[in-house]
């Protein structure tokens, strides 16, 4: 198989992108305590807003509207597979908090079906989470 007719797979199949895009996240998720503060500001603004974008909407959600899924429920099991996912990369509980932002944005992606909506969404929740978790900068540079 030459490049292009594996380039051209992998975006026919959005499923399968996403999930290597998963596996990256995952792992910088987990690497993230040995990173510096820039580092992890730079993680929450652009990076997983990008990555999270692509993997649960382009791929999970986009995969669901595709098969008939509805608005209600495409975006409804996104947000608990992005709930899921965070619970076991902060390792506590709290990752449920995320339910209702991901509703949120499942609910634009599927009204609008683009992503640069949702990625400007996502980086602006991230941004005001951190603006509110400035006063306890413990978990930015532990």
């Amino acid at each position: 198989m030459n490049s292009q007719a594996g380039a051209r797979l992998v975006l026919s199949q959005p499923g399968l992108a996403s999930t290597g895009l998963a596996v990256v996240v995952i792992g910088m998720v987990a690497a993230a305590a040995s990173m510096t503060v820039g580092v992890r500001a730079w993680l929450l603004l652009l990076l997983a807003p990008l990555t999270e974008e692509v993997v649960f909407r382009l791929g999970l959600q986009e995969t669901l509207l595709r098969h008939g899924a509805g608005m209600v429920k495409s975006a409804g099991l996104t947000a608990m597979v992005i709930a899921v996912v965070h619970v076991l990369a902060w390792q506590t509980i709290q990752g449920w908090w995320v339910v209702l932002p991901a509703l949120a944005l499942g609910a634009i992606y599927a009204k609008t079906r683009r992503l640069a909506p949702c990625i400007a969404a996502h980086t602006a929740m991230n941004l005001c989470w951190l603006m509110g978790a400035l006063p306890n900068w413990r978990w930015l540079v532990a």
